[in-house]
């Protein structure tokens, strides 16, 4: 699990989080000002999760442009007082060049998956304490502002040091395994709305710190026994806290579980298109909108057995994506 950019790994998954946070506080603080909230919150998410992919192509096309800082500026301009569209737009796009303007050259100077985890795991404790500093009305505009812009400046003067190997070794190319490690990736998604857990809403926060803790304890654990080995494991035994979800702790380890494939489809999709880390970021954070939409149409709930049909979907669709000799490379 070496990492040679250890420093600007804990700056970029910091940023992470501050960005997540203001989109959630700067966007939810209006709630009730629009008959049009749900189409509003419908443009953010589109933009900061859809529009990642086109975008990723243009960050591969135009690698030297400052994606993260201007994405962190876009969203300290979330303190204006904006149209709600505006609004909408400019924090989706911010948060959407901020995770490519790190992810992208993180896939590409890190040989391993932990550094992934690392820095995708803060943004779910972002945008659960922005969500609950919006409903508290804690929060002080001007300052968190501030700090998005000395965000900006901080992650401009980023420096990503290549590993000996700066690109991925490119695997033989799966179309099966790319639909597989989409579709796992929009079902992760959905789940991550529909939990049946009777307690989830008394046990926000250590249910956001299992689905952190999950990201990042994934990719650490891929670096030391391998993705396909990594993954399987890890949703089987999803399946199995799922049977005893209503009693917290088995719920708990369930969620913490079944998010540690996340750094692991990232890592997998990369070696499928290694010269295009941009768009793999983009590819499967438009999956994470797909999985979006059934809420979106109002499916909001699932029962538990649902729950364990979708846990082994997932296991089947990355028994099938990650082919053998290649999830140790």
């Amino acid at each position: 699990m070496l990492m040679k950019n250890g420093k600007v790994l804990a700056a970029g998954a910091i940023g992470h989080f501050l960005v997540d946070f203001a989109c959630a506080a700067f966007l939810l603080r209006h709630n009730g000002e629009t008959i049009y909230w749900t189409e509003l919150l419908i443009l953010y998410n589109f933009c900061a999760f859809a529009l990642q992919m086109p975008l990723g192509i243009l960050a591969d096309r135009w690698p030297a442009l400052p994606w993260a800082a201007g994405g962190a500026l876009l969203c300290a301009a979330g303190a204006l007082p904006l149209p709600l569209a505006a609004l909408g737009l400019i924090l989706g796009l911010g948060n959407a060049a901020y995770h490519l303007g790190i992810g992208k050259p993180l896939m590409e100077a890190e040989s391993g998956s932990a550094a992934l985890g690392i820095f995708v795991a803060p943004g779910a404790l972002g945008i659960t304490l922005g969500t609950w500093a919006a409903k508290m009305n804690r929060i002080s505009i001007l300052p968190l502002s501030v700090v998005l812009i000395g965000l900006a400046f901080v992650v401009y003067r980023l420096r990503w040091q290549p590993q000996e190997h700066r690109r991925e070794k490119k695997c033989s190319f799966s179309l099966t395994g790319v639909i597989c490690l989409f579709l796992v990736a929009a079902l992760r998604s959905f789940a991550g709305f529909t939990w049946p857990l009777s307690w989830k809403a008394q046990a926000l926060i250590p249910l956001t710190l299992a689905v952190a803790g999950g990201k990042a304890a994934g990719g650490i654990a891929a670096d030391y026994w391998g993705l396909k080995k990594t993954a399987l494991f890890s949703l089987g035994l999803s399946f199995l806290c799922f049977l005893k979800a209503n009693w917290i702790v088995a719920g708990l380890s369930g969620v913490f579980l079944f998010n540690m494939t996340m750094p692991l489809c990232l890592k997998q999709m990369h070696r499928q298109f290694p010269e295009h880390a941009g768009f793999v970021f983009g590819l499967l954070t438009f999956a994470l909108f797909l999985g979006f939409v059934p809420v979106i149409l109002g499916i909001t709930t699932v029962t538990k057995a649902q729950t364990l049909i979708l846990i082994a979907l997932s296991w089947l669709g990355l028994g099938m994506a990650f082919k053998r000799g290649q999830d140790d490379v």
